[in-house]
């Protein structure tokens, strides 16, 4: 399921404007996400995330196999 929910997110990342990504992030992965982050069109595959304010992950960017990920 956690695999679907990545490959959905990644379709609606070119497609999708953010705060439609962020709702996504927020209830398919359970994303904490301050209301200033930002995710580009990026593959963001990790079990829990935490973002910070004026966080950002860039476009193309892939990021998987990790626990957890923090941004400050």
């Amino acid at each position: 399921m956690r695999r679907l929910a990545d490959l959905l997110l990644f379709a609606c990342a070119f497609v999708l404007p953010w705060p439609a990504r962020r709702f996504l992030y927020r209830r398919l992965r359970g994303f904490e996400l301050h209301p200033e982050a930002r995710i580009g069109a990026a593959l963001v595959a990790v079990g829990r995330c935490s973002m910070g304010p004026r966080a950002r992950i860039g476009h193309f960017t892939v990021i998987r196999n990790l626990d957890r990920l923090d941004l400050g």
